[in-house]
């Protein structure tokens, strides 16, 4: 189940980050989506590569899984610092702070490329969950000051953006926002930080799949507050997409819950989830649909208060 449901989290996550980073042709706003999406598409790929880390079944592969999704991960803070330092009035200011993370994002990537064991100190292999522990070394004290520095800086932004603003809207929308950000790296921190110090493991994939939920969250709030990206024919049919499947996701969760309830902790098979899933997409889709001829039946049969039939046959009794 957690394997379906990461893999679809993934899915999602890269449909939303190409939809916001294509959908504003604006050039005064394509800075700020481009943070965004590239925020969104990290998530995904921190999902992507920690779930390919996480089934592994040799160490060689799980280095390199775990290399991957740590480099890409720092896509997540530097897009919403991009997306942040985007709503500055200083242009000049906007870009230093847009290349100095930049740079640092890049040097620390790349020293865990050239060598992970800065990062961690040991893989373990398991049968139901891989996972690492952290190496104690100046890597992995910068590389999680990065993530800290980078989402405190953007929230603290975004909200003096929302203070100053003068427009409801716009000011709901960037609260909300920023609330996304600070649950997002709330979890990501208790996670991937905290629990692994303490010596817990286990749930280290918990705030990959938290972030990238936020995001998707992030993504209908700049929908729903117009923060930055245009209506096109191309986003309603995504925003769409996203909306049934996010649906249909959330309604798998609650099978699987009813299901292990109603059968005392028993599991459905990955063929009965799969099929739940898509089932559930199908009758999303038909709703429109059967709704419309709901509708149109109930027209018909409430016409003069009378069903049709009725009516020709009083006629025929008048004559």
């Amino acid at each position: 189940m957690l394997n379906i449901l990461m893999y679809i989290v993934v899915a999602l996550t890269i449909t939303v980050g190409v939809a916001v980073f294509s959908s504003n042709r604006n050039q005064k706003g394509r800075f700020s989506a481009m943070g965004l999406s590239l925020a969104i598409l990290g998530a995904a790929s921190w999902v992507l590569f920690i779930q390919l880390f996480r089934n592994a079944s040799n160490e060689s592969d799980a280095s390199f899984f775990h290399q991957i999704f740590a480099v890409t991960a720092l896509a997540i803070p530097f897009g919403c610092l991009l997306y942040a330092v985007s709503l500055l009035r200083r242009k000049a200011l906007a870009i230093t702070i847009s290349v100095a993370a930049l740079l640092i994002s890049v040097v620390v990537g790349g020293l865990i490329l050239l060598n992970d064991n800065l990062f961690y100190s040991n893989i373990v292999i398991s049968k139901d969950n891989n996972y690492s522990i952290l190496a104690d070394s100046p890597v992995t004290a910068v590389y999680f000051s990065v993530f800290g520095v980078f989402f405190i800086s953007s929230i603290i932004i975004i909200i003096a953006r929302a203070l100053r603003s003068k427009n409801a809207v716009f000011k709901q929308g960037l609260i909300c926002l920023a609330c996304c950000l600070i649950l997002s790296s709330s979890l990501s921190s208790a996670t991937n930080i905290i629990l692994p110090i303490i010596g817990q493991n286990g749930l280290f994939w918990v705030g990959p799949l938290s972030v990238s939920i936020t995001m998707l969250f992030a993504y209908f709030i700049t929908l729903r507050y117009k923060l930055f990206i245009n209506s096109s024919r191309l986003l309603r049919y995504l925003t769409y997409l996203v909306a049934v499947t996010v649906a249909a996701m959330i309604y798998t969760c609650l099978f699987f819950v009813i299901f292990g309830l109603i059968f005392r902790g028993a599991k459905p098979s990955n063929e009965i989830i799969i099929f739940n899933f898509i089932t559930m997409i199908i009758i999303i889709l038909l709703m429109p649909s059967i709704n419309s001829s709901i509708n149109r039946t109930k027209k018909l049969i409430s016409e003069n208060g009378v069903a049709p039939e009725v009516v020709d046959e009083e006629k025929i009794s008048a004559k």
